[in-house]
């Protein structure tokens, strides 16, 4: 039984082993895959992780408040932080909003003064004409519908001080009304409101009811909807933003207190509500992934297209860049000083001493990015880690002497200083000691990046491959392809484990179209040239 267990195990470790060997080589689903769409595998899957790793929270966090809650525990801020407040801003938004008045039409409450004007003018001419009742009753409902049998009987039939006064009334009641406003939801109220005026009036009931129902029948509303819409925006976006200073130390929330939406800013600020998902930012954060990688990819396949057929290589680069974001996503959270202090310039010091260097330079300006997005510090993080990783990925080009990663370090170090604090004057957000604790932050942040660069480096100095140099002088001369690269029998070795021209065939190399023919050949020179026999 045991050695059956013991069978099945090892049986199980080959498959894996043969697995792995067959997705390196690409020989999964009994053929090959294609270089390129292997690459393209690994770049999903990097920029799907680099998506993750930056825009998600994983990090448990201690409290899960809704506003509302009743707080069961003092809450007090680790860390001072000094951020733009939504809630605060969301509130002086409200109270500027409210501040504007409702906007009325004037000129409709003049309109509709001459409109009742304009009926006592026609009446009167009614009153005067020499038609029948019936037809003089019937001429004023046509002017007037609104108006009852009774109602246009008495205009007809009072005496003309009486009748002056009803429309006098009426024209002064609908005057009244219209200045005050009147909305689509306020008319009924209006309309009620003008029958109660006119009961109040020194006439008799029938005369009270004409003078209401001519009101009614001439309220019109005048709100404008529109223009105060637009003003009240108007006034919203006046405010500028808010900005809160949380101390080190201070209480944000009480316990007992009645959690509220304010309080939970402010948690959420110094990192102390339980993490959410957002999708959007996910969502966000990945397309703008792929707008780096596919930059990277484009330099790649235009210059350097050895690295994009390699999926290893690829996987070197991702790995590396999330490594970095891992580490900041680590350190941010435990003091926002921290993101200063992430070692933003070592991976581009590594990728332009073991790969390219203008291969360094978008790495540069990914990681700044990345690091800024999680920092919620776009701009100076991403200026910091491009400027610093860029001077840095340029000087290590070549590099000979592993002496040479301290003046590495101190321009890494000099440039990542002069842009944090030249950002923070023109912001001018802190104190001059503030900005220069986070200009030294900087400086160390950029020599440790050449310590750990240069401390890779020297790890992998005995590595028997081919210098990135060499790589790159091989890649320039054209179709020229080495013959097994250092692995011949005779030659001796150089610089970094490459063959020098000697005994035996370490030198040669033929181009890729002429490898069968011996007589048409280059040899490698110790001088770093290519010459005829």
């Amino acid at each position: 039984m045991r050695e059956r267990g013991s069978f099945a195990i090892e049986r199980l470790r080959r498959r894996g082993r043969l697995f792995a060997r067959d997705l390196r080589l690409g020989h999964i689903g009994g053929r090959r895959w294609p270089p390129y769409l292997r690459s393209a595998a690994v770049t999903l899957i990097l920029a799907l992780a680099t998506a993750l790793v930056v825009a998600q929270n994983f990090l448990p966090n201690r409290l899960n408040l809704r506003a509302g809650d009743v707080s069961s525990q003092d809450v007090v801020s680790q860390q001072s932080v000094r951020y733009e407040s939504q809630t605060k801003r969301d509130e002086a938004r409200a109270a500027a909003t409210a501040q504007v008045p409702d906007q009325f039409d004037t000129s409709v409450s003049i309109q509709q003064r001459q409109a009742i004007d304009s009926l006592a003018t026609r009446v009167g001419d009614l009153r005067q004409s020499s038609s029948s009742g019936p037809d003089r009753s019937a001429q004023l409902s046509l002017l007037e519908p609104q108006l009852s049998d009774a109602q246009r009987q008495y205009l007809l039939q009072a005496d003309g001080g009486t009748v002056a006064t009803i429309f006098k009334s009426a024209g002064d009641i609908l005057q009244q009304l219209e200045s005050n406003g009147i909305k689509f939801d306020t008319l009924k109220s209006a309309q009620d409101s003008a029958q109660t005026r006119a009961a109040a009036l020194h006439l008799d009931a029938t005369g009270a009811s004409t003078v209401a129902a001519l009101v009614r029948a001439h309220l019109k509303v005048n709100f404008l909807q529109a223009e105060t819409a637009l003003k009240r925006q108007q006034a919203s976006d006046a405010i500028p933003p808010v900005f809160v200073n949380v101390a080190q130390g201070q209480t944000i929330i009480r316990y007992g207190d009645l959690v509220t939406p304010f309080q939970l800013e402010e948690a959420q600020a110094v990192g102390l509500l339980a993490p959410r998902t957002d999708w959007a930012r996910i969502l966000a954060v990945f397309m703008l992934v792929i707008i780096l990688f596919a930059v990277a990819l484009g330099y790649l396949m235009q210059f350097r297209p050895a690295i994009l057929r390699d999926p290893r290589q690829l996987g070197t680069l991702g790995g590396l860049m999330l490594l970095l974001l891992v580490v900041a996503k680590l350190a941010v959270p435990l003091n926002p000083v921290a993101q200063y202090l992430v070692p933003m310039a070592a991976v581009p010091l590594l990728v332009a001493a073991l790969m390219d260097t203008g291969l360094g330079i978008i790495v540069a300006l990914a990681v700044g990015l990345l690091t800024g997005i999680i920092a919620d510090n776009v701009l100076p993080l991403t200026l910091v880690g491009f400027l610093g990783g860029s001077i840095g990925a340029i000087y290590v080009h070549r590099l000979e002497r592993l002496g040479q990663w301290v003046t590495a370090g101190i321009l890494v170090a000099g440039a990542q200083f002069v842009t944090l604090v030249s950002l923070s004057l023109i912001e001018r957000h802190q104190s001059l000691d503030e900005i220069l604790s986070i200009g030294g932050l900087a400086l160390i942040s950029g020599l440790l990046s050449a310590l750990i660069a240069g401390g890779d480096q020297a790890d992998g100095a005995d590595d028997p491959q081919q210098s990135p140099a060499e790589t790159a002088d091989d890649e320039r001369a054209g179709d020229l392809q080495p013959l097994d690269r250092g692995r011949q029998p005779g030659g001796s070795r150089g610089r970094g484990g490459r063959r020098q021209p000697g005994a035996g065939s370490g030198g040669l190399l033929l181009p890729r179209h002429r490898q069968d023919s011996p007589a048409s050949f280059l040899r490698r020179e110790p001088g770093g040239h290519w010459q005829h026999p």
